[in-house]
């Protein structure tokens, strides 16, 4: 997807603006990321904790902020158990909720694909000679 990506922005620009066009790429691929970050962030925090008070059972439901909060905690308790495998579905469920919206958002992509215009690398000479 990469080399597609530069490949089709060079193709689009001039020799001369490719710096710039591969700059421009690189800035709109890590504000991309950063809103992605957001938005994942964003689910995991208003669902995890949610699924952990409801799946917890009662004896580990006073604890569930310690739980949530610590990775090490989670981990300690024994495979197979009533509690691990409630924080095993509370991850599971916020995942899910996390795969929804980021298959959601992607399926914008497809919108924006059909809008690119079909460039035919073969038609133009863009530099003669050889380029270093």
């Amino acid at each position: 997807m990469i080399i597609a990506q530069q490949v089709g922005i060079l193709a689009a620009g001039t020799h001369d603006n490719a710096a710039s066009l591969l700059a421009l790429l690189s800035v709109a691929g890590w504000i991309g990321g950063a809103v992605g970050s957001a938005i994942s962030g964003a689910v995991w925090t208003h669902t995890l904790p949610g699924a952990l008070q409801r799946l917890l059972p009662e004896e580990a439901l006073a604890d569930w902020s310690t739980i949530y909060d610590s990775l090490d905690v989670q981990l300690s308790y024994e495979r197979g158990s009533d509690i691990r495998d409630a924080i095993v579905w509370a991850y599971a469920e916020a995942q899910t909720r996390m795969l929804i919206a980021g298959t959601a958002i992607m399926a914008l992509s497809l919108i924006w694909m059909f809008l690119i215009r079909d460039i035919k690398l073969t038609k133009d000479q863009q530099a003669k000679g050889t380029v270093f």
